[in-house]
């Protein structure tokens, strides 16, 4: 495969995500963002809706649905510690609703998961183990600090604990 999930762009083990895809920086909102995980394919099928991303160019195709949203997310930080293959790691919590939805989607280890932020497709991972109450994103915006923590900050800024 191309694109996103070619095996040296690609890591995903336990419930740590390697998010391969680039991610705009957006300028810090005063209100609220909507944020998203939902389901992906790389194929398209009944109920998916068609999703050109940028960088790099492919065609995805979403369920209806997100799995979660913001208010499933209780916290967004950037680890203090080390980072993972050059990445800084940002640590999502989900809330005991959110994570059993999780867990429920992702049981069958297999397909995509997007990271969505205000509609807009901002990160895909391949699904290789069941992700229960935690992730650990590690993507391209996250090589630097900086990076790191606006995303961690939109995060947060879009969970049910943000305002």
């Amino acid at each position: 495969m191309n694109g996103f999930l070619n095996g040296t762009r690609s890591l995903l083990f336990g419930c740590v995500i390697c998010l391969v895809q680039g991610f705009v920086l957006f300028q810090v909102p005063t209100s609220r963002v909507r944020v998203e995980f939902r389901l992906a394919e790389m194929r398209d099928g009944p109920g998916l809706t068609r999703v050109e991303v940028d960088d790099p160019p492919e065609t995805i195709y979403l369920h209806k649905e997100p799995v979660i949203t913001g208010k499933d997310i209780i916290e967004a930080h950037v680890r203090s510690e080390s980072t993972l293959a050059g990445f800084y790691q940002v640590d999502v919590t989900f809330t005991k609703n959110g994570a059993e939805r999780m867990a429920a989607a992702t049981e069958p280890k297999k397909g995509y998961l997007a990271v969505l932020i205000d509609g807009k497709v901002v990160a895909v991972a391949a699904i290789a183990n069941r992700i229960y109450d935690r992730v650990t994103i590690a993507s391209p915006m996250t090589k630097t600090e900086e990076g790191a923590e606006h995303l961690a900050s939109m995060l947060r800024q879009g969970s049910g604990a943000g305002h």
